[in-house]
């Protein structure tokens, strides 16, 4: 029995200890230290962190809007908190789709490479859900959505999002250079 319980305790101590390299790599705003550290990690034990990475999310987007006073006004201004990146990489590889779905406010300023990169890495069995409902709430990301899509993480989203994404994606209204007829001319596979 006594041996058992030794053993139990170096487990507890393995994920403490991996906790508390996460907190740090959250307290340094280091992304690229987050996504490694879930980087081959299962999805259960992913979950397991979840607490802290919501946590972390909330606290960091909320520490991103700065007062400020102009006249006799006050009001709201982003700042990116320098730890955003870190948060946003270790709350993308922990939360379920219901979660981010729930959180999708605290996301709002994450960049698109974020999201690649975590949900990549991760590969999820929900991917395609929220490739589809990441094109209705930003249809702008359809790049974000074809990169998984050809790289076989998911497969092309259900309904007309998609194809509106890609009008968006092809040839941004800013865009003077290029159409959308030259942009699938270039790219056969985006029709």
């Amino acid at each position: 029995m006594k041996a058992k319980r030794s053993e139990s305790r170096v487990e507890s101590d393995s994920a403490k200890l991996s906790q508390s390299d996460l907190e740090t790599f959250l307290a340094k705003g280091d992304a690229e230290a987050c996504l490694s550290f879930f980087r081959g990690m299962s999805e259960a034990d992913r979950r397991s962190y979840a607490k802290l990475a919501r946590a972390a999310l909330e606290n960091e987007n909320k520490g991103s809007w700065q007062e400020t006073k102009v006249g006799d006004a006050r009001c709201l201004q982003w700042m990116e908190s320098k730890n955003l990146a870190a948060a946003c990489c270790a709350a993308l590889s922990t939360l379920s789709l219901a979660e981010i779905k729930r959180q999708s406010r605290n996301f709002i300023f994450a960049k698109s490479e974020l999201f690649y990169a975590a949900l990549a890495a991760r590969k999820p069995d929900w991917l395609t859900e929220w490739a589809e409902w990441r094109l209705v709430d930003r249809p702008t990301e359809w790049w974000v959505v074809r990169r998984f899509m050809q790289e076989g993480l998911c497969l092309e989203p259900e309904g007309d999002h998609y194809v509106l994404g890609m009008i968006i994606g092809l040839c941004e209204y800013h865009e003077t250079e290029s159409t959308i007829y030259k942009s699938l001319l270039a790219d056969p596979r985006a029709a």
